[in-house]
């Protein structure tokens, strides 16, 4: 942290203290602005059902979320309104990959390959 090469115990609790503020959020942000835009240019936060790995999928304006477990989330993209939030799919596992979508079918495949 304070970038003398070595990590002391201060740069550890500093560490902790920042790690401990953090949060796993989803974030829509309006477009323009200028600095400072975290008060003035958030549309909506999401804080329950967000993946750790998986990327978020735009589909048909909805926001498509896949977690570890087999847990599916969906959010309208204006509002962020939840349309339903970690629904058990039929595939439960590690999930890793993004989701793809086309011609109404959204697909993603788990860790052991089930989708």
């Amino acid at each position: 942290m304070n970038r003398d090469g070595n990590i002391d115990k201060t740069d550890y609790d500093q560490l902790m203290a920042n790690i401990a503020k953090s949060e796993n959020v989803l974030v829509a942000v309006k477009p323009g602005g200028r600095g400072d835009i975290s008060q003035t240019r958030v549309a909506w936060k999401a804080t329950r059902g967000l993946p750790y790995v998986a990327s978020p999928l735009y589909y048909d304006g909805r926001i498509y979320l896949f977690k570890t477990g087999g847990m599916i989330s969906s959010l309208e993209a204006k509002t962020g309104k939840p349309y339903y939030t970690q629904e058990r799919l039929g595939a439960p596992g590690n999930y890793y990959s993004s989701p793809v979508a086309a011609d109404g079918r959204i697909c993603i495949a788990s860790l052991p390959g089930k989708y």
